[in-house]
């Protein structure tokens, strides 16, 4: 709607500009001096006006497109954001399974939008190079949610997950088992919580996104 008032206003503009042209030889001979100084000015009022209106809609237009911009920019946020738990993930789950030292005490969820739920209570089942984690190898994990229940994160449990970007690690893990996060090297940061007390070695193996860590005053054990 105002693009169509600023074409209008150029229109206008054009106007009174082909108006307020030096009349023709002939045509001025035949107008005083005092006429063409009053009809100059009136022009000249006139085009201050639509200079000035023009400016105005310029700002509006300035106005809406950066607020259209916050808006697109606030609703592929909401988009990307990832949800505190797989009961409130609506998107589709494409694989889960039991996770857990005894089986379903934990559990795993991995939804469409490449956020992995991991929830139950009690500790992870650890795994090796020679018995692999079923989520070994997963290029379609980019975030992971460890929700508040579980206690550790097993070895080797998200080793070679090469898109992961991103890990929340809740307040109950108090232990990081060998080769975790080995060859995520996605990852690009991770917060470890106050109550982890001890980090195994390998960990972070072939992380190369990571730039930098921050170990907790809580974690006495650190491994090689």
């Amino acid at each position: 709607m105002k693009l169509k008032k600023f074409i209008a206003a150029l229109l206008s503009i054009m106007t009174v500009v082909s108006m307020a042209v030096v009349p023709t030889n002939a045509y001025a001979e035949e107008k005083t001096t005092d006429t063409e100084v009053v009809y100059t000015k009136a022009a000249e009022e006139d085009t201050d006006f639509i200079d000035s209106y023009i400016e105005e809609i310029a700002s509006d237009l300035v106005d809406e497109a950066s607020e259209k911009a916050a808006v697109q920019a606030s609703l592929a946020a909401d988009d990307k954001a990832v949800s505190k738990s797989h009961e409130s993930d609506e998107t589709e789950i494409v694989e889960s399974g039991n996770y857990g030292v005894n089986g379903d005490n934990v559990k795993y969820e991995l939804h469409k939008n490449g956020t992995l739920y991991i929830y139950g209570e009690g500790r992870m089942k650890n795994y090796s190079y020679s018995y692999s984690s079923p989520l070994y190898y997963k290029d379609n994990i980019i975030n992971v949610v460890i929700e508040s229940g579980v206690t550790n994160i097993g070895n080797s449990a998200f080793w070679a997950c090469s898109s992961l970007t991103s890990i929340e690690i809740p307040d109950s893990v108090t232990s990081i088992g060998n080769s975790a996060f080995a060859d995520c090297s996605s990852l690009t940061s991770i917060e470890i919580p106050d109550s982890v007390t001890s980090i195994d070695g390998w960990v972070f193996y072939g992380c190369s996104s990571l730039t930098s860590i921050e170990i907790p005053d809580s974690v006495t054990s650190i491994g090689d």
